[in-house]
């Protein structure tokens, strides 16, 4: 085997593992990831509560959105609310 011949060669292996690589980097993003949260019927928010204002202020709660609203007095320091959460 001459020189130019080695180079070609391990040119070839080195590109046909780089092509490897990249399908499987690319098939394993594609997958869904086993961390992703899902919604769970245990786990869902019962209540949301800011007890500290007077009067408390609840929540609305909606799971399908994965949102609470709520409104609270006019003037109120948000940074210093701490609500109460229960879960089913």
């Amino acid at each position: 085997m001459t020189n130019n011949q080695t180079t070609t060669t391990w040119v070839i292996v080195i590109v046909v593992v780089l092509v490897i690589i990249g399908l499987g980097w690319w098939y394993f993003a594609a997958q869904p990831s086993s961390t992703a949260t899902t919604q769970s019927s245990e786990k869902l928010i019962t209540s949301f509560t800011l007890s500290g204002l007077n009067p408390s202020v609840s929540g609305i709660i909606n799971n399908n959105n994965y949102t609470v609203s709520l409104t609270v007095p006019n003037g109120t320091n948000l940074t210093n609310l701490a609500p109460t959460i229960s879960v089913s």
